[in-house]
């Protein structure tokens, strides 16, 4: 996101318009206390497990440094590698 600082109100309402929503329903939700709280609990959730930023990537609850593809592979390995049974194990 190149332009993350000029974020603001108008920008958001202008992406909304582009994309075609329900501008209505878009205000409604903009203003709604449910629907900030659950932005709240979002932040607090991704806070508590580590993110700091988007996009941010998890293989098995564990986030990826530097996604690349190789480092995917990588940790998508050792996850599925963790997840099978010990030899002579039922």
């Amino acid at each position: 996101m190149e332009n993350h600082r000029s974020i603001n109100e108008d920008a958001i309402q202008q992406i909304a318009a582009e994309l075609h929503l329900d501008m209505e329903q878009f205000s409604r939700d903009m203003n709604s206390a449910p629907v900030n709280n659950l932005i709240v609990r979002d932040l607090r959730d991704g806070r508590a497990v580590g993110i700091r930023g988007i996009p941010t990537v998890l293989v098995n609850g564990r986030i990826v440094a530097k996604p690349s593809p190789e480092n995917l592979e990588e940790a998508i390995a050792a996850a599925l590698n963790k997840s099978k049974p010990k030899s002579g194990a039922p």
